[in-house]
């Protein structure tokens, strides 16, 4: 998407400590913070937004890894074509429901021991079953019919999704929201979540906005995920 988008950091916090997810930043645009460059791109809001931001981010981390020099500068990475994404994402999706599935199946048989936990922010941990009759009970159905409707392409994925993912996949997730009172030619962004555990690997990043992002999007309610890059990631 074409504009300026920055997430904002406090005085304690470097931008490398945000490339591994180790903390969500600042939450105002004040003289103790600072802030680094970011890049954001647009995906079908197909009802797979989610997997589709989540997808575009871990293709670009593909590309850069069978380029050893681009962090320094010598090579120009280029984003993968939005088919790529989107075949990708249906993959990712299979994986989240097949993670969630699982987890909910092994933890009703009564065996607390053997509840499977996943780790959602802070290595705060929480059992599959709970997780998914939570969600569940959202929109009033039944746990095994939430699972069923979440294999279709069209339908929005949200936390538990995010949260599969992160731990199958043994990568951070760390979701953005922007921050009101930006700057007339500057969008601000800040990390209000990182989902999964911490690990050493680069961490997957995504903007919960509004589908008129960035136009008209303020106060807008959130239906939409964008894919989020750092700046020194992407090609120039």
């Amino acid at each position: 998407l074409q504009g300026t988008y920055r997430v904002m950091l406090d005085e304690h916090h470097s931008s490398d400590e945000l490339v591994y997810g180790q903390l969500k930043g600042s939450n105002n645009m004040n003289s103790d913070a600072h802030s680094i460059p970011v890049r954001i791109r647009q995906v079908p809001g197909n009802g797979s937004c989610l997997f589709n931001a989540i997808s575009a981010g871990l293709l670009f981390d593909q590309s850069i890894s069978t380029n050893d020099n681009e962090q320094d500068g010598g090579v120009k990475v280029d984003h993968p074509p939005m088919s790529k994404v989107i075949e990708y994402s249906s993959e990712l999706r299979t994986q989240a429901v097949d993670t969630l599935e699982n987890g909910f199946k092994s933890n009703n048989k009564g065996n607390e021991t053997s509840e499977i936990q996943l780790i959602m922010q802070n290595d705060e941990t929480i059992s599959t079953s709970s997780l998914i009759n939570e969600a569940a009970d959202q929109y009033g159905i039944l746990p095994e019919e939430y699972l069923s409707s979440m294999r279709q392409e069209n339908v929005w994925g949200g936390g538990p999704e995010i949260v599969a993912l992160a731990n199958c996949m043994k990568r951070p997730i760390v979701l953005m929201e922007t921050i009101e009172g930006c700057e007339e030619n500057t969008i601000y962004l800040k990390a209000v979540a990182r989902f999964g555990p911490l690990s050493t690997g680069r961490p997957v990043y995504i903007l919960s906005t509004n589908q008129k992002f960035p136009n008209d999007y303020a106060s807008k309610k959130k239906n939409h995920f964008l894919a989020v890059f750092l700046v020194h990631k992407c090609a120039e």
